[in-house]
């Protein structure tokens, strides 16, 4: 997840994956900025209104098709199992309880939903609906659970 970090204390907030540019606007007062980091040692070295904090990009994630010919990395027959539509509800169901989630899934119907998925895919399609300070404990849930880190796609055993 991209974030806005502190140049001196290293604070972090949640930020937007694309770096938003902000509008030059005639008048300074209305011209959209980066935020600030409002800690009160910051504004004692000298800065009205806080550090301006820098916008980190998220670490790019590798290609799927990619992921099961990395040396080492190799998945798992588990994540390799092809599941029908007719197991996929139950299925996410555990993978969202493992992540403690809420699995919004809806019945299964016409023929946007009737090809098979893999339980890789499965993980991938719900940790992508995962934000916030939830996304990190999600993450290392599923790698616990199944060796595999929904971050960078890879295998962690």
């Amino acid at each position: 997840m991209a974030k806005w970090e502190c140049p001196l204390c290293g604070m972090t907030v949640g930020a937007p994956d694309v770096r938003p540019v902000h509008a030059v606007s005639p008048n300074p007062n209305f011209q959209g900025r980066d935020p600030r980091c409002h800690k009160d040692e910051h504004k004692a070295k000298g800065w009205f209104d806080g550090v301006p904090m820098v916008w980190k990009p998220d670490l790019a994630k590798p290609e799927p098709e990619k992921v099961e010919k990395h040396p080492g990395f190799s998945l798992s027959g588990e994540l390799k199992t092809s599941y029908s539509i007719n197991d996929q509800p139950k299925i996410r169901k555990e993978v969202s309880g493992v992540m403690g989630i809420i699995d919004k899934g809806h019945p299964t119907h016409g023929s946007n939903f009737s090809s098979p998925q893999t339980l890789k895919q499965i993980i991938d399609t719900l940790f992508a609906t995962v934000g916030g300070t939830k996304r990190e404990d999600a993450a290392e849930a599923v790698k616990a659970r199944y060796g595999y880190d929904p971050r960078t796609m890879l295998m962690a055993k």
